[in-house]
């Protein structure tokens, strides 16, 4: 397995460009992981306070960057009958007081999953969403500044789901939502 990594903005119409370019030259993208994230304003402001231009670009990274790689991935990953993975977050399934921008951002990025899990299967193209969880990562010490986030864990204590999930048939994970700590991965549906 070859592994090339690419600095860049996937806002960058070239970057995604450059991005889809390198995986045709290895023999096209199977798996695609939608993971840039724009945690917004910060400090986080309520909802109703919030900067509707940075809203926009919250927006746009977490949500119209991964559905543009996508479309344009579209042809790789049909021939590939590739795996789509969203990076979700806790914050789209409940209210948190001054977690609006992000929270509707991967609330929205949660049912463009579930739909272009629907509308792609027939194509061979397969879509979910993982929730991390709460991990000791730069974008969760943005969110709180100033404050000891040492208790949370290492990124690697998701290894396992990961492992789990790139061994499933995309067939019959395709349109779910996980969450990658705990020993429950899939996201029950409530009515």
């Amino acid at each position: 397995m070859k592994v090339v990594a690419i600095a860049g903005d996937v806002n960058d119409p070239t970057h995604r460009t450059r991005l889809l370019e390198e995986t045709l030259n290895i023999g096209g993208v199977s798996l695609l992981v939608n993971n840039a994230s724009d945690l917004g304003e910060t400090p986080r402001p309520e909802l109703v306070n919030a900067s509707l231009e940075l809203f926009r670009q919250t927006l746009e990274t977490n949500l119209v960057s991964p559905l543009a790689l996508i479309q344009q991935a579209l042809p790789q990953l049909s021939q590939t009958h590739g795996l789509v993975v969203n990076i979700t977050s806790d914050a789209s399934q409940v209210g948190y007081q001054r977690w609006g921008v992000y929270g509707s951002s991967k609330a929205a990025l949660d049912l463009l999953s579930k739909t272009l899990a629907a509308e792609l299967k027939p194509l061979g193209v397969f879509v979910v969403s993982v929730d991390p969880g709460d991990m000791r990562t730069q974008l969760h010490q943005d969110a709180f500044p100033g404050e000891d986030i040492s208790d949370r864990p290492l990124p690697e204590v998701t290894l396992p789901f990961w492992a789990w999930l790139i061994n499933q048939d995309p067939r019959s994970v395709t349109g779910v939502r996980y969450r990658a700590q705990g020993t429950l991965w899939e996201v029950p549906v409530t009515a």
